[in-house]
């Protein structure tokens, strides 16, 4: 018991002298329901959209999610960058999919996918031009690895409340819950994955400091929504995989991810973009502010 106690001081003492966020928990929270996630998951206007950043004709992809009923998404900074190119983006577009009938209906472009194995069961992707917000001269928030796309449409979008409206605490042995399409590459396709992560740790990156949870991903989830009680808490940043000796893959491994909050991006939004309230949370001290070049997952 004493080792215990005494890892877990350590444990503390560290994580406070880094000034970051995770405290050693104290008290069991609240579960999530699989009925909340279903319910999430299931919606035919779900606020969870894949960005697309081109290049002449290299794409570079990640996930996003939408945080302004005018059509303000977040997303991963680095998608910005377009390895092929070795260049910037200069143009965006943002895309939501499913069934159909309920998916915003004012895009610029549409495709469709007839699954011959599904009795020619039809799914859509609705494609939206879309605009790079920049944080003064830049294209990352705060300098971290994030960024604010706008989508070119008069609807009103569905939103992801945030979590809480100043930096959150976190704790180790937190269970998140990471939001992704599983296959972003192919078009229409409309499996969507909400699978736990547990909170682990701390990462030092080009970005900074991010928090380090241990679970599942698939290639291509960077971006990804990261929810706490329902809300929206986090942006999945980078991915740390399991390699084998033959060079392959098991996406069972770490994650490392922004911490996000509403207060973050008032001052970068119109009116029309305002998310909704969110409650207040507990806050920690401020964490240093990160930088640094960026490389892309895709």
């Amino acid at each position: 018991m004493f080792d215990s106690l005494h890892t877990r001081l350590l444990a503390s003492c560290a994580l406070a002298c880094f000034g970051v966020v995770l405290a050693v928990p104290s008290t069991v929270g609240a579960q999530t329901k699989l009925s909340d996630l279903a319910a999430l998951a299931g919606a035919e206007q779900k606020p969870f959209v894949i960005v697309e950043a081109k290049k002449g004709k290299a794409i570079s992809r990640a996930q996003g999610v939408v945080i302004g009923k005018g059509g303000l998404v977040l997303t991963v900074g680095h998608v910005n960058w377009v390895p092929p190119s070795e260049d910037y983006a200069d143009k965006f577009r943002v895309s939501f999919r499913g069934k159909g009938p309920k998916l915003p209906q004012d895009a610029a472009h549409l495709h469709a996918t007839i699954n011959s194995n599904l009795e020619q069961r039809k799914f859509y992707e609705f494609y939206y031009k879309a605009d790079l917000i920049r944080d003064g001269q830049s294209r990352f928030i705060d300098q971290q690895d994030l960024s604010l796309i706008k989508i070119e449409t008069k609807r009103e979008l569905p939103v992801l409340e945030f979590y809480s409206q100043q930096r959150p605490e976190l704790e180790i042995g937190d269970t998140l819950y990471l939001c992704h399409y599983c296959f972003p590459h192919q078009q229409a396709d409309p499996t969507f994955l909400i699978n736990p992560i547990r909170v682990v740790g701390i990462a030092q990156t080009h970005d900074g400091l991010q928090c380090v949870a241990k679970g599942f991903y698939r290639l291509g989830s960077s971006g990804g929504a990261i929810l706490k009680d329902g809300k929206l808490v986090g942006i999945q940043s980078r991915a740390y995989t399991i390699n084998d000796r033959e060079g392959g893959e098991d996406p069972q491994g770490l994650v490392s991810f922004q911490l996000i909050w509403k207060e973050m991006f008032d001052r970068l939004q119109e009116p029309g973009d305002q998310p909704p309230s969110a409650e207040p949370k507990p806050v920690s001290k401020q964490a240093g502010k990160p930088s640094g070049d960026r490389a892309a997952d895709e």
